[in-house]
Protein backbone atom coordinates (compact mmCIF):
# COMPACT_ATOMS: atom_id res chain seq x y z
CA UNK A 1 0.00 0.00 0.00
CA UNK A 2 1.70 3.11 -1.48
CA UNK A 3 0.06 6.43 0.10
CA UNK A 4 0.31 9.56 -1.45
CA UNK A 5 -0.57 11.52 1.66
CA UNK A 6 -0.80 10.34 5.43
CA UNK A 7 -0.23 12.24 8.48
CA UNK A 8 -1.76 10.42 11.75
CA UNK A 9 -3.13 7.16 11.81
CA UNK A 10 -6.66 8.76 12.58
CA UNK A 11 -6.61 11.09 9.79
CA UNK A 12 -7.70 10.62 6.44
CA UNK A 13 -5.74 8.87 4.11
CA UNK A 14 -5.59 8.75 -0.02
CA UNK A 15 -3.59 6.22 -1.77
CA UNK A 16 -3.41 3.82 -4.27
CA UNK A 17 -3.42 -0.18 -5.01
CA UNK A 18 -0.19 -1.83 -5.28
CA UNK A 19 1.08 -4.25 -3.00
CA UNK A 20 -0.69 -7.41 -1.79
CA UNK A 21 -1.49 -7.16 1.93
CA UNK A 22 -2.93 -10.15 4.27
CA UNK A 23 -6.35 -10.12 6.29
CA UNK A 24 -6.26 -7.36 8.44
CA UNK A 25 -9.05 -5.26 9.94
CA UNK A 26 -9.49 -2.14 11.40
CA UNK A 27 -12.49 1.07 12.56
CA UNK A 28 -11.79 2.33 9.57
CA UNK A 29 -13.56 2.31 6.21
CA UNK A 30 -11.25 0.99 3.83
CA UNK A 31 -12.77 2.13 -0.11
CA UNK A 32 -11.00 1.11 -3.57
CA UNK A 33 -11.62 2.49 -6.60
CA UNK A 34 -10.20 0.92 -9.29
CA UNK A 35 -9.24 2.92 -12.82
CA UNK A 36 -7.26 -0.56 -14.63
CA UNK A 37 -8.02 -4.05 -13.82
CA UNK A 38 -7.84 -6.88 -12.90
CA UNK A 39 -7.01 -5.32 -9.07
CA UNK A 40 -8.00 -8.39 -6.26
CA UNK A 41 -9.56 -7.86 -3.26
CA UNK A 42 -10.71 -10.04 -0.63
CA UNK A 43 -13.71 -8.88 2.31
CA UNK A 44 -14.92 -10.89 4.50
CA UNK A 45 -13.07 -14.13 2.57
CA UNK A 46 -14.90 -13.46 -0.35
CA UNK A 47 -12.78 -12.38 -3.47
CA UNK A 48 -13.51 -9.99 -5.73
CA UNK A 49 -12.27 -9.04 -8.94
CA UNK A 50 -12.42 -5.06 -9.57
CA UNK A 51 -12.03 -3.54 -12.95
CA UNK A 52 -12.24 -0.08 -14.64
CA UNK A 53 -14.89 1.91 -12.71
CA UNK A 54 -15.72 -0.68 -9.95
CA UNK A 55 -15.68 0.50 -6.33
CA UNK A 56 -15.39 -1.93 -3.47
CA UNK A 57 -15.70 -0.66 0.49
CA UNK A 58 -14.52 -2.42 3.46
CA UNK A 59 -17.16 -1.27 6.49
CA UNK A 60 -15.94 -0.80 9.86
CA UNK A 61 -14.42 -4.00 11.30
CA UNK A 62 -15.04 -6.19 8.58
CA UNK A 63 -11.69 -8.64 7.18
CA UNK A 64 -10.32 -7.39 4.22
CA UNK A 65 -7.21 -8.26 2.20
CA UNK A 66 -5.34 -7.59 -1.51
CA UNK A 67 -3.85 -9.51 -3.62
CA UNK A 68 -0.53 -8.13 -5.89
CA UNK A 69 -2.17 -5.58 -8.07
CA UNK A 70 0.99 -4.60 -10.46
CA UNK A 71 -0.91 -4.78 -13.22
CA UNK A 72 -3.85 -2.63 -11.57
CA UNK A 73 -4.04 1.15 -10.81
CA UNK A 74 -7.01 2.88 -8.60
CA UNK A 75 -7.19 4.65 -5.89
CA UNK A 76 -7.69 3.36 -1.70
CA UNK A 77 -9.56 5.55 0.93
CA UNK A 78 -9.03 5.15 4.35
CA UNK A 79 -11.24 7.10 6.70
CA UNK A 80 -12.70 7.05 10.18
CA UNK A 81 -16.33 6.30 10.25
CA UNK A 82 -17.82 9.25 12.12
CA UNK A 83 -16.51 11.54 9.43
CA UNK A 84 -19.93 11.06 7.89
CA UNK A 85 -22.71 12.25 10.57
CA UNK A 86 -25.64 10.90 7.52
CA UNK A 87 -23.75 7.17 7.44
CA UNK A 88 -21.62 6.85 10.14
CA UNK A 89 -23.69 4.76 12.32
CA UNK A 90 -24.69 2.42 9.08
CA UNK A 91 -20.61 2.00 8.24
CA UNK A 92 -20.26 0.94 12.04
CA UNK A 93 -23.29 -1.54 12.43
CA UNK A 94 -24.06 -2.47 9.19
CA UNK A 95 -22.38 -4.22 6.52
CA UNK A 96 -22.87 -5.03 2.20
CA UNK A 97 -24.62 -8.04 1.51
CA UNK A 98 -22.32 -7.10 -1.71
CA UNK A 99 -19.26 -4.88 -1.01
CA UNK A 100 -18.63 -3.76 -4.97
CA UNK A 101 -20.48 -1.45 -7.30
CA UNK A 102 -19.54 -2.56 -10.64
CA UNK A 103 -19.23 0.50 -12.87
CA UNK A 104 -22.33 -0.05 -14.87
CA UNK A 105 -24.12 0.81 -11.54
CA UNK A 106 -22.32 3.50 -10.71
CA UNK A 107 -23.07 7.09 -10.20
CA UNK A 108 -21.12 9.67 -12.10
CA UNK A 109 -20.58 11.72 -8.97
CA UNK A 110 -18.16 8.54 -7.64
CA UNK A 111 -16.31 8.96 -10.37
CA UNK A 112 -15.84 12.76 -10.00
CA UNK A 113 -15.22 12.45 -5.94
CA UNK A 114 -12.62 9.97 -6.60
CA UNK A 115 -10.35 11.99 -8.72
CA UNK A 116 -11.24 15.32 -6.81
CA UNK A 117 -9.76 13.35 -3.68
CA UNK A 118 -6.68 12.13 -5.43
CA UNK A 119 -6.07 15.93 -6.82
CA UNK A 120 -6.53 17.18 -3.14
CA UNK A 121 -4.49 14.95 -1.55
CA UNK A 122 -1.14 16.03 -4.16
CA UNK A 123 -2.19 19.68 -3.06
CA UNK A 124 -2.66 22.21 -0.65
CA UNK A 125 -4.63 19.44 1.68
CA UNK A 126 -8.27 20.97 2.70
CA UNK A 127 -9.74 18.49 5.70
CA UNK A 128 -13.12 20.35 5.34
CA UNK A 129 -12.90 19.67 1.64
CA UNK A 130 -11.73 16.53 1.53
CA UNK A 131 -14.82 15.28 4.18
CA UNK A 132 -17.32 16.59 1.89
CA UNK A 133 -15.90 14.64 -1.08
CA UNK A 134 -16.61 11.75 1.03
CA UNK A 135 -19.70 12.87 1.86
CA UNK A 136 -20.99 12.83 -1.60
CA UNK A 137 -19.19 10.14 -2.46
CA UNK A 138 -20.99 7.83 0.50
CA UNK A 139 -24.31 9.35 -0.49
CA UNK A 140 -23.99 8.07 -3.89
CA UNK A 141 -22.11 4.43 -2.68
CA UNK A 142 -24.34 3.43 0.07
CA UNK A 143 -28.17 3.56 -1.29
CA UNK A 144 -26.56 1.16 -4.13
CA UNK A 145 -25.32 -1.12 -1.68
CA UNK A 146 -27.82 -3.98 -0.06
CA UNK A 147 -26.96 -3.43 3.67
CA UNK A 148 -27.40 -6.34 6.26
CA UNK A 149 -27.24 -5.71 10.34
CA UNK A 150 -23.47 -6.92 11.85
CA UNK A 151 -23.98 -9.96 13.92
CA UNK A 152 -21.71 -8.76 17.27
CA UNK A 153 -21.41 -11.80 18.49
CA UNK A 154 -19.79 -13.22 15.64
CA UNK A 155 -17.09 -10.12 15.68
CA UNK A 156 -16.30 -11.76 18.74
CA UNK A 157 -14.53 -14.62 16.82
CA UNK A 158 -11.04 -15.20 18.42
CA UNK A 159 -9.07 -14.74 15.01
CA UNK A 160 -10.60 -11.27 14.48
CA UNK A 161 -10.16 -10.26 18.24
CA UNK A 162 -6.72 -11.16 17.13
CA UNK A 163 -6.57 -9.14 14.21
CA UNK A 164 -7.78 -5.91 15.87
CA UNK A 165 -5.47 -5.85 18.68
CA UNK A 166 -2.77 -6.33 16.61
CA UNK A 167 -3.74 -3.69 14.10
CA UNK A 168 -3.76 -1.16 17.15
CA UNK A 169 -0.77 -2.64 18.96
CA UNK A 170 1.33 -3.80 16.28
CA UNK A 171 4.27 -0.65 17.22
CA UNK A 172 5.13 -2.54 20.14
CA UNK A 173 7.13 -5.17 21.63
CA UNK A 174 3.66 -7.72 21.36
CA UNK A 175 4.74 -11.55 21.25
CA UNK A 176 2.53 -14.36 20.67
CA UNK A 177 2.47 -14.96 24.57
CA UNK A 178 1.21 -11.32 25.55
CA UNK A 179 -1.31 -11.73 22.48
CA UNK A 180 -2.67 -15.16 24.23
CA UNK A 181 -3.00 -13.15 27.75
CA UNK A 182 -4.95 -10.57 26.52
CA UNK A 183 -7.34 -12.73 24.72
CA UNK A 184 -7.65 -15.27 27.20
CA UNK A 185 -6.53 -17.95 25.05
CA UNK A 186 -3.99 -20.93 24.07
CA UNK A 187 -0.67 -19.28 22.71
CA UNK A 188 -1.11 -22.73 20.20
CA UNK A 189 -4.25 -22.32 19.46
CA UNK A 190 -3.33 -19.09 17.98
CA UNK A 191 -0.70 -19.84 16.49
CA UNK A 192 -2.43 -23.00 14.56
CA UNK A 193 -5.12 -20.35 13.47
CA UNK A 194 -2.54 -17.91 11.87
CA UNK A 195 -1.31 -20.52 9.98
CA UNK A 196 -4.28 -22.37 9.43
CA UNK A 197 -6.78 -19.23 8.24
CA UNK A 198 -3.92 -16.38 7.60
CA UNK A 199 -1.39 -18.91 5.92
CA UNK A 200 1.93 -17.24 7.73
CA UNK A 201 2.56 -17.15 11.34
CA UNK A 202 2.02 -14.69 13.82
CA UNK A 203 5.51 -13.26 13.78
CA UNK A 204 5.31 -13.12 9.61
CA UNK A 205 2.02 -11.57 10.19
CA UNK A 206 3.03 -8.73 12.61
CA UNK A 207 6.21 -7.86 10.69
CA UNK A 208 4.23 -7.52 7.77
CA UNK A 209 1.79 -5.12 9.33
CA UNK A 210 5.39 -2.84 10.80
CA UNK A 211 6.80 -3.43 6.94
CA UNK A 212 3.23 -1.55 5.50
CA UNK A 213 3.34 0.97 8.35
CA UNK A 214 7.41 1.98 7.65
CA UNK A 215 6.38 2.16 3.51
CA UNK A 216 3.72 4.88 4.48
CA UNK A 217 6.28 6.69 6.72
CA UNK A 218 9.20 6.80 4.12
CA UNK A 219 6.65 8.10 1.34
CA UNK A 220 5.25 10.93 3.08
CA UNK A 221 7.93 12.50 5.46
CA UNK A 222 11.74 12.78 6.00
CA UNK A 223 11.74 11.20 9.58
CA UNK A 224 14.79 9.25 9.95
CA UNK A 225 14.99 5.61 8.78
CA UNK A 226 16.48 4.99 12.62
CA UNK A 227 13.55 6.72 13.83
CA UNK A 228 11.29 4.32 11.50
CA UNK A 229 12.76 1.39 12.47
CA UNK A 230 11.30 1.60 16.27
CA UNK A 231 8.03 3.61 15.99
CA UNK A 232 7.08 0.65 13.71
CA UNK A 233 7.44 -1.78 16.28
CA UNK A 234 10.63 -3.00 15.21
CA UNK A 235 13.61 -4.10 18.44
CA UNK A 236 16.39 -2.73 16.31
CA UNK A 237 17.43 -1.57 12.61
CA UNK A 238 19.10 -4.72 11.35
CA UNK A 239 16.38 -6.84 12.28
CA UNK A 240 14.19 -3.71 10.54
CA UNK A 241 16.18 -4.08 7.38
CA UNK A 242 16.29 -7.62 7.30
CA UNK A 243 12.45 -7.65 7.27
CA UNK A 244 11.80 -5.13 4.87
CA UNK A 245 14.41 -5.99 2.42
CA UNK A 246 12.43 -9.78 2.06
CA UNK A 247 9.35 -8.12 1.87
CA UNK A 248 10.35 -5.29 -0.56
CA UNK A 249 13.18 -6.42 -2.63
CA UNK A 250 15.19 -3.25 -0.91
CA UNK A 251 16.37 -1.72 2.03
CA UNK A 252 14.46 1.06 3.76
CA UNK A 253 16.74 3.87 2.25
CA UNK A 254 16.34 2.70 -1.32
CA UNK A 255 12.87 2.25 -1.12
CA UNK A 256 12.18 6.31 0.15
CA UNK A 257 15.06 6.93 -2.75
CA UNK A 258 12.52 5.84 -5.22
CA UNK A 259 9.41 7.05 -3.69
CA UNK A 260 9.71 9.93 -1.60
CA UNK A 261 10.76 12.59 -3.73
CA UNK A 262 10.85 15.01 -0.87
CA UNK A 263 13.71 12.56 1.10
CA UNK A 264 16.31 10.99 -0.88
CA UNK A 265 18.92 9.62 1.83
CA UNK A 266 17.90 9.90 5.37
Amino acid sequence: MQLFYETHHHSVQIGSIGNAFPPHLHSHIELVHAFSGPAFMWIDGQEYILTEGDTAIAFSNRVHAYGNNDSASGLMLIFPPDISADFGNTLMTRYPKNPVLRAENSHPDIRAMIAALMEESRADRNEAVIRAYIQVLLARLIPKLTLQKSNPEGERDLLMDAMRYLSEHFDQPVTLDVLAKVLGASRYHLSHLFNAQLGMNFRSYVNTLRIDRARILLTSNATPVTQICYECGFENQRTFNRAFQSACGMTPTQYRTLNNPLSSSK
